[in-house]
């Protein structure tokens, strides 16, 4: 087990092999540690696993919750921050030389 901060992102972003679930699991997210990844399954005892393959790897039942529930919460963030307004298309600017004209009766500049 490592001490690195856990967060959880619900619902699967993951695809096969790390999406087959152990039997009677349930896919929820996919939660990363550090460098180690893979998904979040519930398991039928009501315990969270990491799952990667076939490599299932048992998680400590508070820290999971604690990132679930700040995964919730920004999530329902991002749904009720103001929407940004979208940029219109990028001002096109051109620059022409300025054309002069000499007079006869002047002298050039």
């Amino acid at each position: 087990m490592t001490d690195e901060p856990m967060t959880v992102k619900l619902g699967c972003g993951l695809r096969l092999p790390w999406a087959v679930p152990p039997d009677g699991g349930r896919a929820i997210g996919t939660v990363r540690q550090g460098l180690e990844f893979g998904h979040l399954v519930r398991l039928p005892g009501g315990r969270y696993a990491q799952v990667n393959g076939d490599v299932v790897q048992h998680l400590n039942p508070f820290r999971v919750r604690v990132a679930i529930r700040n995964a919730v919460a920004l999530q329902d963030a991002a749904t009720t921050a103001a929407p940004r307004k979208k940029a219109g298309p990028q001002p096109i600017v051109i620059v022409r030389k300025k054309r002069r004209t000499m007079l006869r009766d002047e002298a050039p500049v």
